[in-house]
């Protein structure tokens, strides 16, 4: 079976294109937390992750965004200065065997399809995966495949707080708790919208001054409120239908008292399964 047969039809962007452009094709969809870059020939470059554009935004990589205009700058700036070089590629034919091993071992939710050229030929995600194993009772259970102690933030914390703690634990979602109780769940994505928002995006055109103000939002004003969780019991087949059918990334675990104890995102489930049940069994399940 080759990989490609899991391969994305998402279109590459051009690494020429202006970043506030980028980021309007990546948000098109909640899902998507990276974007493939090629140059004008499609040669493939690299990939922007919503995690490296938030770097770029605190101020963590790229001193112009401290030193030079800020945010202005930046949003008009071409897509290649903030791209990471990717070394997950493929040629084309690979086996969907390969690939998928590698992206489990790896904890790594893609691989690149390219040819003898190095021209991008697709892209495979955990999630093409996953939408072949919709409806299968895998027969583990969602706390088998869940990672535990999950990183949290308090209801009252503010939007710097929410993008200071993602990008030092390198995660792309944090549940909200207030008095032990989940009361929301805020992803890197949500965090780029709310600075690119009309009210936020105003603000931090202002200036270093414009964008602390934007950062000092309570973070509950860009969160999801209705929060889907699972139980620690269901089995590990639900939580993919949720994944698919709710296209989300990734969503918390309780247990039978409704406390959290883990988050169960898209690589974790994938990569859970192909741990327990075997490369060949979860393939074979995909059919």
């Amino acid at each position: 079976m080759e990989a490609r047969i899991f391969s994305s039809e998402r279109a590459a962007i051009c690494w020429d294109t202006p970043i506030s452009q980028a980021l309007q094709t990546m948000g098109a969809k909640k899902r998507y937390y990276r974007g493939v870059i090629v140059d004008r020939d499609g040669k493939f470059k690299g990939i922007l992750s919503a995690r490296r554009v938030l770097e770029v935004i605190m101020g963590k990589r790229g001193v112009a965004l401290k030193e030079g205009e800020g945010f202005k700058w930046m949003l008009r700036e071409p897509v290649r200065i903030f791209t990471d070089e990717s070394h997950q590629r493929f040629l084309e034919d690979v086996g969907a065997d390969t690939a998928l091993k590698y992206m489990s071992e790896n904890m790594i939710g893609y691989v690149i399809l390219v040819d003898d050229a190095n021209s991008y030929k697709g892209i495979i995600e955990e999630i093409k995966f996953l939408e072949r194993l919709k409806g299968k009772t895998l027969g583990i259970k969602a706390q088998d495949v869940m990672r535990t102690d999950p990183v949290t933030l308090p209801h009252d914390a503010t939007m710097r707080d929410a993008a200071d703690k993602m990008l030092k634990e390198r995660v792309r979602r944090l549940p909200i708790v207030k008095d032990g109780q989940l009361t929301g769940i805020i992803t890197v994505n949500d965090v780029i919208r709310h600075i690119l928002s009309e009210d936020g995006g105003r603000r931090a055109l202002n200036g270093a001054e414009g964008m602390e103000d934007a950062l000092s939002d309570r973070v509950e004003s860009a969160a999801s409120r209705e929060v889907i969780v699972c139980p620690t019991t269901e089995d590990a087949g639900e939580v993919v239908r949720i994944i698919v059918d709710m296209e989300i990334s990734g969503l918390p675990v309780i247990s039978e008292g409704g406390i959290l104890v883990g988050m169960a995102s898209r690589i974790d489930v994938l990569a859970g399964a192909v741990r327990i049940l075997g490369l060949n069994s979860v393939l074979e399940m995909m059919g």
